[in-house]
């Protein structure tokens, strides 16, 4: 192996090597024909012949893809005699060996700092220098190729999120939601009701939200009462969000949700939009060849990839609930067919690999008294789950909840297999009633549907409650002597079966039973069902369903249901009727109308229904006004006991980044449309479609749009409504990343106000044509040169400037300039007439 190399070796040109080379082909040419080429190289170089081990820079390719330069260090004539830089070669070849190979090169790695062409083809790389292109090419062979995995994602942004607008520093909302009434006829007070307001909003301070809500009575006592207020913080990079304040609701299993101050840590997928959650496919397989891969799920083609020789590893494709078959279908690059087949069964609860879910807070209950908000600190609370992904088929998790009198412990799981997926859940509890259990066994089979079958589904549940069980939160809360509501169960098992079968393409039955056996001394009780539904043409439908009940009263009720949907594009016509055994059905026509626009557009709908029993007729016309800054809606009821109307309101303001707005309720998070100055009288819609636009910046202020998903990308396009000529808008299309409750700001409109136009001439009065050029600005520093070409006889037009002093330039030979002023306050067409050079 070869020292590193000394200052004394000579640096030496490919024109240098290739002149060597060319006479020194074959190697068995005549002393005195060298001692010429040495001559002849001194002649042209003025310097002597190169000889030992030169340093030069080639073209490295591997598996024939370019990978840019690398310094070599090669001895003319020799060129098995190589050494390659190692940091360089190792840096670019690891993407493409195995990491064991890598390993090795690595320990091949000389004193000097380098590899040599004799060390990498004892890996089995297959490397050569090839002289008279001056190329270093490096074909690895298939099965030492690092495995190439498709389809892995970015689990910490979506694509596109990395320049995707942010949402302001600083934001909040306010939306509001009023109720009016007035009661025409009937018991009560007649004429005008009490006012009724509910009020929600949050305020966003680089990502801490705080949020609440409230309700406003009027006459009432008192007239506010607050709902939920707390502090919000996520963590989106690991999925979780911190609480504290008035809790959301997490509950796994037999928990259930109590209403609570205090703080809580939850793993909230939400988060994570874009995270596969669920197991997905994933196989790995060896190509000898480049090969077209395509991936079908069922029969149903979903994917199609050209991918090199090699360990492929393909997944994150998704897959059906329940039972998959999945084929690769191989073509390789000399037509050589081959298929490789999978099974794969997945249920909707499950969790990928690895993936956990889960949630713990603590605090003590709160609960409503005389329109006040209290908590009960004397009961703290604790709870809690926890769910692991086990393998690509099995989850199971744990849960808990605890109070001073009363715990709940509880465990869980979701089975995949190819006969069906099992679910199941086991509880026990203790309170002042006693010990308890609970259990619950489900079962699904979900068949393997592909094109055209029409397989049948099937499922049953087994769920049995102890009579002292007691699910978290029968205590009254607030009540000091713990008394508990309801604290015998009176049904011991619960047994049901599902059945579904689709009987032709239009035609589908489900059937279900169900037996409960009582608790203790308590009767039992069961049920059936069957239903028919059928599409009688495309835009029509027909469900028809027959049930029977027996209560553990004894009493029995036997119903049946008719429904019949007629929807078209704008409209839809609905007809329903329900007959019981006791004649207390009831018939009920429904009639929609959506108008084709989505805001400032009335839609509108009227029921009809009738009771037999006492015989009574009913009516409700519904009227809706949607604008970009809220709706209205109102609605007449009227039976034979009393006459309403109803008007209901909401709307929203908003601000973010120093901008305030107007619009319709905000959902979650939200991005406010304003307008550069030069734009303030012109109006901007947003998203502009068919069915008109989401919003629009006018006289009421910037355009909102209030419907942004947290955590999710939102595209939004802008257009100018009969723009002004010399007006420049600037870009018109933005992608937006908003987190939770969060409002972003986008500043649309440039200062540009001129349109340009004149004709290029030589000082002979003869056309400028087709030339191209460049105008720069001499009163902006800033200004971005624009260039102009000129047409067949030297005239030319450019957008986007402003009022000031300008040159432009000429890509001729020699150049030509010249200088022109837009006089201030200018906007619209500017024409500079007839510019001529050289007069």
């Amino acid at each position: 192996m070869f020292v590193n190399p000394q200052p004394h070796y000579i640096a030496t040109t490919p024109v240098d090597i290739f002149l060597v080379q060319e006479t020194e082909i074959n190697g068995d040419r005549p002393n005195d024909l060298n001692q010429n080429t040495d001559e002849l190289f001194e002649r042209i170089f003025n310097r002597p012949r190169p000889t030992g081990l030169q340093r030069i820079i080639v073209p490295l390719f591997i598996n024939d893809q370019p990978q840019g330069e690398i310094v070599v260090f090669v001895a003319l004539g020799d060129e098995d005699n190589l050494e390659i830089v190692a940091t360089t070669l190792l840096s670019r070849i690891r993407e493409y060996v195995r990491p064991d190979v890598q390993e090795a090169l690595e320990q091949l790695v000389g004193d000097s700092g380098n590899l040599t062409i004799n060390g990498i083809q004892s890996t089995g790389i297959d490397g050569f220098f090839d002289g008279q292109q001056l190329q270093l090419r490096l074909q690895i062979p298939p099965n030492l190729r690092r495995t190439i995995v498709y389809g892995s994602g970015n689990q910490n942004l979506p694509p596109g999120a990395e320049n995707a607008i942010r949402p302001a520093s600083l934001s909040g909302f306010v939306n509001l939601r009023g109720r009016q009434s007035y009661l025409w006829s009937g018991s009560g007070n007649l004429g005008r009701e009490a006012f009724g307001l509910g009020i929600d909003g949050a305020i966003n301070y680089r990502g801490w939200v705080l949020e609440g809500s409230g309700t406003y009575s009027e006459g009432a006592t008192p007239s506010f009462i607050r709902s939920d207020i707390r502090l919000v913080r996520d963590d989106p990079n690991n999925g979780i969000r911190y609480v504290m304040g008035d809790l959301f609701s997490f509950t796994r299993g037999y928990q259930s949700f109590v209403p609570m101050g205090g703080i809580a840590m939850v793993r909230n997928f939400s988060l994570q939009p874009y995270l596969v959650t669920v197991p997905t496919g994933q196989f790995e397989f060896f190509l000898d060849r480049p090969s077209t891969v395509e991936i079908f799920v069922n029969g149903l083609l979903r994917q199609t990839l050209q991918l090199p020789a090699g360990t492929q590893d393909i997944r994150n494709f998704a897959l059906n609930t329940g039972h998959n078959n999945i084929t690769l279908q191989i073509t390789d690059d000399v037509g050589q067919v081959r298929n490789l087949s999978f099974s794969a069964p997945l249920a909707s609860d499950l969790l990928a690999v690895g993936l956990s879910q889960f949630g713990v807070g603590v605090g003590v209950p709160s609960f409503s008294e005389e329109g006040t908000r209290n908590y009960d600190m004397s009961r703290p609370i604790a709870t809690g789950f926890y769910r692991q992904g086990i393998a690509p088929n099995l989850t199971l998790g744990a849960y808990f909840q605890g109070a001073n009198v009363q715990q709940l412990f509880g465990s869980e799981g979701v089975l995949a297999t190819n006969l069906g997926n099992f679910g199941w859940d086991m509880a026990l509890s203790n309170n002042p009633v006693g010990v308890d259990h609970s259990f619950r066994l489900r079962y699904q089979y979900l068949p393997l549907t592909t094109a055209g079958r029409r397989a049948p589904n099937f499922g049953f549940n087994v769920e049995y409650q102890g009579p002292f069980f007691q699910r978290f939160g029968n205590l009254s809360i607030g009540n000091p002597d713990n008394v508990f509501s309801d604290s015998v169960n009176m049904v011991a098992w619960n047994l049901g079966v599902n059945y579904g079968q689709r009987l032709t393409d239009n035609l589908g039955v489900n059937f279900n039973v169900g037996y409960q056996i009582g608790s203790l001394d308590n009767p039992d009780g069961y049920r059936g069902a069957i239903a028919l539904n059928t599409r009688l043409s495309s835009n029509m439908s027909l469900n028809v369903s027959l049930s029977h009940r027996r209560q553990q009263s004894g009493e029995d009720d036997t119903q049946l249901r008719i429904n019949l949907l007629q929807s078209g594009r704008n409209q839809s016509i609905s007809a329903r009727n329900t007959l019981t055994t006791e004649g207390e059905g009831t018939t009920e026509v429904r009639w929609n109308r959506r108008n084709p626009n989505t805001f400032n557009s009335i839609n509108s709908n009227l029921t009809l229904n009738l009771n037999p029993q006492p015989r009574s007729f009913g009516s409700r016309l519904g009227l809706d006004y949607r604008t970009f800054f809220g709706s209205l809606n109102f609605a007449h009821d009227y039976n034979q006991s009393q006459q309403r109307s109803n008007l209901n309101f909401d709307t929203a303001f908003v601000f973010a980044g120093g901008r305030v707005g107007w619009t319709r309720p905000v959902t979650d998070s939200f991005v406010i449309i304003a307008r550069n100055d030069n734009f303030s009288n012109q109006s901007i819609v947003v998203n502009p479609s068919t069915r008109g636009h989401i919003a629009e910046a006018g006289i009421f202020g910037p355009a909102v749009v209030p419907t942004l998903s947290s955590y999710s990308l939102s595209n939004i396009r802008i257009d100018a409504l009969d723009l002004p000529l010399g007006f420049d808008l600037g870009e018109s299309a933005f992608t937006l990343y908003p987190t939770y409750r969060s409002g972003s700001v986008i500043v649309v409109g440039t200062d540009a106000t001129v349109f340009v136009r004149g004709t290029l001439q030589d000082g002979e009065g003869n056309p400028i044509a087709l030339q191209a050029g460049e105008v720069i600005s001499l009163s902006n520093p800033d200004f971005e040169p624009l260039t102009l070409f000129t047409n067949q006889v030297g005239r030319f037009a450019l957008m986007g400037l402003t009022p000031g002093s300008y040159r432009l330039n000429l890509f001729t030979n020699p150049r030509l300039s010249t200088e022109f002023t837009i006089p201030a306050n200018e906007t619209g067409v500017f024409d500079l007439g007839i510019i001529r050079f050289g007069s």
